[in-house]
């Protein structure tokens, strides 16, 4: 239902406003073996081997009838970071022994008056996190005699060596003080995009329900109004009748999404009255309304054809719709075309159907769609450096500055670069096409080229050293 160009479409848009932004864990590089003292490469094991051991802290509880466990933000952030797992992979050595030394850590920092005082905040912040981490390891790891004996069992330990990479390691966790623009908050807002995309299709599934009760609102207000007309006593009821709207009013599964999804609900939005009634004015307005009313007695298909038609032509082209989008979700107003495709095959299906059912598309067609997203963002994040540097390879520095290209577009490329190496079961052709087609609509003019040519000398340079792991498409003559 969320279909991959869409998918395509938010990765590109997160990465963009992830690249530009970012505050992660500043990991500090290896020192080089060459150039560096006993001391020094010591202290980096250290470093490496305390952020293990925070990711194993993280969320602890003494013991299982405990309710609270230990500040988890922090951890959770660096076990997630691609950048710190490659790190921690490549030197497992030196992070070997963090499980012991976290479960004998954890009974002494839980009884510790510095996280007696971090319970009593009601919801504590990344930086307050921050400054609990940065003071426990300092006030208490540093200092607690199980932690020094595992440390000096390691045949390269030093006093001097330990408290340089104590201080490395709370250098980077100061880096952590705010989350905005953190991976982990990336990621989220790729979730939160994408489950958004489908409210929507639910948002315009539900307007012909909440029209239509609008409606017979409005005829019950006109009926008991002081001296009613016989107009307002037996209004025509061939639109508050419809069949498929009946249809829809009973559907468990769209009544259980509302429910648990009342921000797509339009009767839940802001100024929903105002929007509802505009959009009621609009229907009652158009010859299609006036067509339905003065034909025959209805059938299901015929119902639900006319609601289809009301969405396409009248409500989902309508300024009132528009404007009622953008408070809503930032992401609504780039979404409604997808979203309304959807919506209308929902409806020429139900209108179809031999048993007038309401069957909604799922949100994703597969798993496999459903990881998509994120495993390209993470593809780009980890490889970010190679797959710029197959970039710049092919600058035309003639035409192109490497270092003054718009970000978008090299976030564009990256994320194609990310697609081609990494899933050999989509063809060349269609990455191709999709990531030139998003230049295209959200870069600058010349992109699309640009993109194109790019792509094109990369693909070759990857399919001639074996990477490219699909056949390339046929070369245009």
């Amino acid at each position: 239902m969320i279909n991959r160009s869409l998918i395509r479409i938010k990765t590109v848009q997160i990465l963009y406003s992830y690249l530009l932004t970012r505050n992660d864990f500043k990991l500090i590089a290896a020192p080089d073996p060459s150039e560096s003292t006993r001391d020094t490469m010591y202290s980096y094991e250290v470093y490496l081997k305390l952020i293990s051991l925070l990711t194993k802290l993280a969320g602890r509880k003494a013991n299982n009838r405990q309710r609270i466990g230990l500040p988890g933000m922090i951890g959770r952030a660096l076990a997630d970071d691609p950048i710190v797992r490659d790190a921690m992979l490549a030197h497992r050595v030196a992070t070997a022994g963090t499980d012991a030394i976290a479960d004998a850590l954890v009974p002494v920092i839980y009884d510790s008056s510095l996280f007696a005082d971090y319970k009593k905040k009601k919801e504590p912040i990344m930086a307050e996190e921050v400054q609990f981490w940065r003071v426990a390891f300092k006030s208490i790891v540093e200092k607690d005699e199980a932690v020094d004996a595992a440390f000096r069992r390691d045949k390269n330990y030093s006093r001097k060596g330990f408290e340089a990479g104590i201080e490395l390691f709370l250098e980077s966790v100061a880096s952590l003080e705010s989350d905005r623009g953190s991976y982990l908050n990336a990621k989220r807002a790729l979730g939160e995009s994408l489950q958004s995309a489908y409210d929507l299709y639910i948002s315009l599934l539900a307007l012909p329900l909440r029209l239509t009760q609008l409606q017979e609102r409005r005829y019950d207000e006109a009926k008991h109004k002081y001296a009613p007309t016989p107009e307002d006593l037996n209004p025509p009821l061939r639109f508050v009748d419809n069949t498929f709207v009946a249809a829809l009013a009973a559907d468990e599964a769209f009544n259980n999404y509302l429910e648990k999804h009342p921000e797509a609900d339009p009767a839940q939005w802001r100024r929903a009255d105002e929007l509802l009634g505009s959009l009621l004015d609009v229907v009652m307005a158009s010859d299609i309304y006036k067509e339905y009313m003065a034909t025959s007695m209805p059938d299901f298909a015929g119902d639900t054809r006319f609601w289809r038609d009301l969405l396409r032509f009248e409500i989902m082209p309508s300024v009132e719709l528009a404007d009622a989008l953008e408070p809503q979700s930032v992401y609504w107003n780039d979404d409604l075309e997808t979203m309304a495709t959807f919506a209308l095959k929902t409806l020429k299906r139900t209108g179809t159907s031999a048993d007038g059912r309401i069957e909604l598309l799922p949100r994703f067609m597969n798993d496999e769609d459903e990881r998509f997203g994120a495993g390209l963002f993470e593809y780009v994040v980890r490889n970010q450096t190679e797959y710029r540097a197959l970039i710049d390879r092919f600058i035309d520095t003639r035409q192109w500055d490497s270092e003054r290209l718009p970000l978008m577009d090299v976030v564009v490329i990256m994320t194609a670069i990310a697609e081609l190496l990494n899933y050999p079961s989509i063809p060349v052709a269609v990455t191709l096409n999709e990531y030139i087609e998003i230049a295209n609509t959200y870069c600058s003019p010349k992109s699309g080229q640009f993109v194109n040519g790019i792509l094109y000398s990369v693909m070759h340079l990857l399919s001639e050293e074996g990477r490219l792991l699909k056949p390339l498409p046929p070369t245009r003559k």
